[in-house]
């Protein structure tokens, strides 16, 4: 295994307690998913007509990702598959919003600028969300105990 670290945040895999590191750093993404779903169901419930359906799924969606987050972040590592399925599909999103967010404004340099500086936050996520799934899968590999 190499040693270097990506911006310190890449934990390279080496015995037990190194993937066990790996998988608690995964729960920090999936935390940051969470507040930014309670943040969606905050502000979709202020609006002049609220959608509660909006409002009470992304409030039900943070309610999941932060408690995973928090039995991820314990050591249970059983939930890293569910949460980097999840993680994926948020970056999916994350990404077509750009997109449209980039063509409404037309393609304005300064909107880009916003677009990228945007993701720095997701592009380091990655990385520990990635990181934790290496960890879980070193631990699936040397028959380590999983657990919910």
């Amino acid at each position: 295994m190499s040693k270097s670290k990506l911006f310190g945040y890449w934990i390279s895999l080496e015995d037990r307690a190194s993937a066990r590191n790996a998988v608690r750093m995964s729960g920090l993404p999936v935390l940051l998913m969470g507040a930014n779903a309670a943040l969606l169901a905050l502000v979709s419930s202020v609006r002049p007509f609220p959608d509660m359906a909006v409002v009470s799924s992304a409030a039900a969606i943070a309610a999941l990702l932060v408690l995973m987050a928090f039995r991820i972040r314990a050591g249970h590592a059983a939930w890293i598959p569910f949460a980097s399925m999840l993680f994926i599909a948020f970056l999916g999103v994350s990404l077509f919003s750009s997109y449209i967010g980039w063509q409404v404004a037309g393609g304005n340099p300064t909107t880009g600028a916003q677009i990228l500086l945007g993701w720095i936050i997701p592009a380091i996520c990655l990385i520990l969300m990635v990181s934790g799934l290496r960890g879980w899968f070193w631990m699936r590999q040397n028959t380590e105990k999983l657990s919910f």
